[in-house]
């Protein structure tokens, strides 16, 4: 196996011969020991520790400068894992973003280029040539598991004020040791930037190095082959297809005939009519963006029947119709030519069947690095990171060979521009297969989870780390709360991404409310569900209002009326404070779980009147946490109240248990009526701070902090209730 280019400022963070770094590891095995004793291990395991420790200690007795250490790791070891972590900083040999760059250039270092390369992807020319890099060894366990190394990257500014800027994540694994038991070490090297969000992850493989870059050929027998090899061998990632099933239009792709390179907008009967027994087709996620490519409208439909030549259509759309060539699959389905683009009936009707399309296409292509139509599917390789780093290491007791190669999944999560657009959530939640075309192309489906020039040894750990997210859709389980877990989860995705058109916060989660609606089989309305999953529901938070939208997005209760992200609360329910809920809803159309006109929630609760609002919210800030969900918060001139939904508890550690009343913060939404319910809306979120051991309500505390806060005991709760109706 040959090595790579690498640098010897890169091959330093790999010798562990530093004074600080075999002091700080001496530490660590000696902790493992004395955790290992609490823990009331066995004889064996100990004596294994003991050793482990004996040895280290007797190798690093005198190490002189510049020579070789013993590598930190335990040989042959084989006991429980100790979760210790420890973090070993090396401020005295930082590097600048420049110095990094003068180092591809100089010495050609692989390691260097990679650094740069997604330093570049994640924030443009947002860092610095400046900007410092420093290092530090992470311990996370006895020394006998995982070693990482991080890195963390900060301007003049960050460091003053004391903020890292850190921008990647790599892991690598030993692969070839000699003289050594042991096969496994993994580091990771963390950078992070200026947005302050982790980008990149990287894993050692144990494969034959792949040292030339991606390229337009190499990709395509990357997918293909991965395809077939899905195709053939994983039944369980057709599980879910319906038979047959074809959206209303596809794109045919046939191979071009001659000059006249053409593709032809064809609609599902004829396809059908055709006597095709097993039409397949793919499905195509980009980004709009600016750009307005030609689109199917109703003025060029007959004319897109009779074909389009492929030089008309954008680059992303070109390279799409190119690889469904390649993998000899006659149709696929792109948004803007297979909706009519200006016919809200057609889009509306279109829109509803999101989760049939996407999750019966053989494949979805994901355009991950295109801020709209106009860059191609295949990256350049001047843009591309090395895709596998190997380099030898010798050290006092073994020589040990190292690869590292780029994991981009999170990376990709964190910054693709595809991964924000809201559409996209449900696109890739619902197709079976994915073929994620970014610098580094990735192959994923329920089995695998693979970056080209990785091996499919690679795929356990990758879908253990990576390929989670997509787990959420794949699950048999039919345990209520298991799949609501992963209902809140997606949606917690979702809310973080962004919308061209906010009125479209619920149609763009239809198809997912449809796949969970058969899990869950309770009533929906808004993103929210019914029965016993309702309080859980309207238990969300915002982490800063926002000014209201002008146009109706869903009722004041549901996390779909704002726009941002929120989070949703973790504890357990001890008791419900409503009664008797029930949903009413006007859809636009004639589906539930699309566009609404408008929504109402009636209940039975104890709205508490908060007299001298502002007064109220200052003299109990430290005894309540409260998030309002727009700006102003409250109308000055209606009355605010507070509607228990709950008390729940939340569990942080063994001696760490505590318990708590949340609920919203509410105020009239019309004039009072003289008869009947009265209207009220959503205005914020609230919680108790109560500690306690996780008891429940017979405890005089919770008691007394009810009605210190809302001048009512906790039992009062649920007397003399009222029905309300929140809009």
């Amino acid at each position: 196996m040959g090595n790579s280019t690498i640098c010897s400022s890169c091959l330093e963070h790999f010798t562990f011969a530093r004074p600080d770094v075999v002091e700080e590891i001496r530490g660590l095995k000696k902790e493992s020991v004395e955790r290992a004793v609490e823990a009331g291990y066995g004889d064996d395991d100990l004596k294994s520790l003991h050793k482990d420790l004996r040895d280290y200690e007797a190798e690093t007795n005198s190490i002189p400068a510049g020579s070789r250490a013993p590598y930190p790791w335990a040989s042959g070891l084989n006991v429980p894992q100790l979760w210790i972590h420890l973090q070993i900083w090396d401020n005295e040999h930082s590097r600048s973003l420049a110095q990094l760059h003068e180092s591809v250039k100089s010495s050609g270092c692989h390691l260097c280029r990679s650094f740069c390369k997604m330093i570049e992807y994640a924030s443009g020319d947002d860092v610095p040539e400046s900007a410092k890099i420093t290092t530090a060894l992470s311990c996370d366990s006895a020394g006998t598991e995982r070693l990482r190394l991080q890195f963390a990257v900060h301007t003049d500014q960050s460091y003053h004020d004391g903020n890292d800027v850190v921008i990647g994540n790599f892991e690598c694994r030993r692969i070839g040791v000699y003289n050594c038991k042991r096969p496994l070490l993994q580091f990771h090297m963390l950078f992070s930037p200026l947005t302050g969000k982790t980008i990149a992850d990287l894993y050692i493989q144990d494969e034959e190095p792949f040292d030339s870059l991606p390229s337009t050929d190499s990709c395509v027998e990357f997918l293909s082959r991965n395809l077939d090899s899905c195709i053939k061998n994983h039944p369980e990632c057709s599980s879910g297809q319906t038979a047959g099933w074809l959206p209303a239009r596809l794109l045919e792709v046939r191979s071009a005939d001659g000059d006249n390179d053409c593709v032809f907008l064809v609609e599902k009967d004829t396809i059908q009519a055709s006597g095709d027994q097993k039409p397949q087709y793919l499905t195509l996620s980009h980004v709009w963006g600016s750009l307005k490519p030609l689109c199917l409208i109703r003025d060029n439909y007959d004319s897109l029947k009779s074909g389009i030549e492929t030089h008309q259509l954008p680059q992303c759309y070109r390279d799409a119709v190119f690889l469904a060539r390649k993998l000899a699959i006659s149709h696929i389905w792109i948004d803007s030519f297979c909706i009519i683009q200006d016919s809200p009936e057609d889009w509306e009707r279109e829109a509803m069947t999101m989760d049939k399309v996407y999750a019966n296409g053989i494949c979805n292509i994901a355009a991950c690095d295109g801020t709209d139509s106009s860059p191609g599917l295949f990256a350049d390789p001047e843009s591309i990171p090395h895709p596998r780093i190997s380099f030898k290491t010798q050290y006092t007791n073994s020589a040990v060979e190292f690869e590292v190669v780029p994991i981009w999944m999170d990376f990709m999560r964190k910054y693709s521009p595809l991964y924000k657009r809201g559409w996209y959530v449900q696109e890739r939640f619902l197709s079976t297969r994915m073929m994620h075309l970014t610098k580094i192309p990735i192959w994923e489906c329920r089995k695998t989870v693979i970056a080209e020039g990785c091996s499919e040894s690679a795929a356990p750990p990758l879908m253990k780390s990576s390929a989670s997210e997509r787990e959420l859709m794949w699950s048999d389980e039919q345990d209520l709360g298991f799949n609501f877990a992963r209902w809140r989860k997606i949606v917690t995705v979702y809310c973080q991404c962004e919308l061209t058109f906010p009125k479209d916060k619920l149609i763009a989660m239809s198809g997912l409310a449809k796949a969970f609606s058969s899990l869950l089989k309770e009533d929906y309305c808004a993103g929210i569900w019914g029965g016993e999953l309702l309080v859980p529901c309207l238990l969300w938070r915002t982490f800063h209002p926002s000014t209201p939208s002008t146009e109706y997005l869903a009722p004041s209760w549901s996390w779909a009326c704002r726009k941002g992200p929120t989070v949703q609360s973790p504890g357990a329910i001890l008791k419900v404070f409503i009664r008797d809920a029930s949903f009413s809803a006007v859809p636009k159309s004639s589906d539930i779980f699309g566009q609404l006109i408008s929504a109402e929630l009636t209940l039975t609760g104890k709205p508490l009147e908060i007299p001298e609002f502002t007064t109220w919210l200052h003299r109990v800030r430290y005894k309540m946490q409260s998030t309002f969900d727009r700006e102003p918060h409250v109308e000055s001139n209606k009355q605010v109240y507070f509607l228990p939904l709950a008390h729940l508890s939340h569990v942080y550690s063994e001696r760490m248990k505590v318990a708590y009343i949340e609920g919203l913060f509410i105020q009239v939404a019309s004039r009072r009526p003289e008869t009947g319910p009265t209207a009220f809306k959503r205005v914020g979120f609230g919680q108790t701070r109560e500690a306690g051991d996780g008891g429940m309500n017979e405890h005089p505390r919770y008691d007394e902090i009810c009605d210190d806060i809302f001048g009512t005991p906790l039992l009062e709760l649920e007397k003399d209730l009222e029905t309300i109706i929140l809009v």
